[in-house]
């Protein structure tokens, strides 16, 4: 629960009264209703903050009027949110969900890989583009007795195998077929940037390549946190020149403690020509914050070659 600096002091100069005055139990009982009350009135969000992930999702879903379209892939079932209505565009905006829900400890991965906050559904919202999709990844938003049957390898050592891009690029293939678009736009997100590299080296439609805070270089990650190599996974910045030729723009938080800079900076390393790849680095954002509210700037106010490009 948490509520406004005001209440907090009140509540806490309260608390401190109780021992010195009338009955500890009484005193404590009407300060609980007290402190209760002012939350409700007051600038409380513990309310808003019980929903899940997946509640979270939904909600902003709704809210927007898109719809679910749930996609039977290869091996996985992934979850797609798209807007209700179709328009004629030859463009394709792909939003792919990053990692998902932060691990438990530095060695415990989360029972559920559903991100608490679906900040690429946030950015898909107010993105320009037409015919938009953003899509979960294998073995998040799923029921309980659905993910008992998601291996967790595929939100840890897996989480790029080559298994998870076919099922995620026949997700793409089957949305695109659907809008009727000739052309994809790709945007992702933390570990989804680098799933949008691997995507985007197994097609031949892909106009443009969007990371946000991207790993891109998971054997330079794991080094630099000094955790386990994802020895299942595929790595971006090994087919880094195959996908060199697609314009790229790489945004980078400078205060980004997760995926530090350095990180997309390997990978653009690997390119001999790179020409058609941009580093942008903006030097108050981090890891989460503040993309969704900067993001309108930051795709077509920075760049205005996005819009341009996402609208004909």
């Amino acid at each position: 629960m948490s509520i406004d600096n005001d209440t907090a002091a009140i509540c806490s100069s309260a608390i401190a009264r109780v021992r010195l005055v009338g009955s500890p139990i009484c005193l404590l009982a009407k300060l609980l209703l007290f402190c209760v009350m002012a939350c409700i009135v007051g600038s409380c969000s513990a309310f808003r903050d019980l929903r899940s992930g997946a509640e979270r999702a939904e909600d902003l879903m709704e809210a927007s009027g898109w719809a679910v379209q749930r996609f039977e892939t290869n091996q996985f079932s992934v979850l797609g949110y798209v807007p209700s209505t179709i328009s004629e565009n030859d463009r394709l905006a792909v939003y792919i969900e990053g990692d998902g829900a932060s691990w438990i400890t530095p060695i415990t991965p989360p029972r559920d890989p559903t991100p608490n906050e679906p900040l690429m559904l946030r950015l898909a919202l107010q993105d320009p583009t037409p015919n938009r999709l953003y899509l979960g990844r294998p073995c998040q938003y799923l029921s309980r007795e659905a993910l008992a049957a998601c291996d967790p390898i595929y939100w840890t050592s897996h989480r790029y195998a080559p298994e998870v891009v076919k099922s995620l690029n026949e997700a793409i293939e089957q949305r695109k077929r659907v809008t009727g678009a000739k052309n994809i736009a790709l945007f992702g997100y933390s570990g989804s940037g680098g799933l949008a590299i691997l995507i985007a080296s197994k097609r031949q439609d892909v106009r443009l390549i969007v990371t946000i805070a991207g790993n891109l270089d998971h054997a330079a990650w794991t080094k630099v946190n000094h955790d386990a190599a994802l020895q299942g996974s595929l790595n971006a910045a090994d087919i880094a020149n195959a996908v060199a030729a697609i314009p790229q723009f790489h945004f980078v938080g400078l205060r980004d403690k997760i995926v530090p800079p350095a990180i997309v900076k390997s990978y653009v390393n690997q390119i001999v020509d790179k020409s058609r790849i941009s580093i942008i680095t903006i030097a108050d954002i981090d890891h989460t914050c503040c993309w969704v509210d900067r993001w309108p700037a930051l795709i077509c106010g920075v760049h205005r070659d996005h819009c341009r490009f996402l609208n004909h």
